[in-house]
């Protein structure tokens, strides 16, 4: 296999999961916006970036978990 063919799989794996969060990331904006209203400012945009950021996190603790299971089984 040549050397572009592995940056580009590399590429692919890196990107794909900063699209799906940027889409997820939006439609809890949106949510929230359609929730509260969009009149109000201040800690809404606070909840909504706590919010994301948590998920976030969840998601690195369960691919934490997926890759060092994946090594065990190795």
């Amino acid at each position: 296999m040549s050397a572009g063919t592995i940056l580009g799989i590399h590429n692919v794996f890196i990107v794909i999961p900063q699209f799906i969060t940027a889409f997820a990331s939006s439609l809890i904006f949106a949510m929230f916006e359609h929730i509260q209203g969009s009149g109000k400012a201040g800690g809404q945009h606070a909840q909504q970036i706590a919010l994301v950021m948590s998920l976030g996190g969840l998601s690195a603790a369960v691919a934490a978990y997926l890759s060092w299971k994946l090594r065990s089984q190795s």
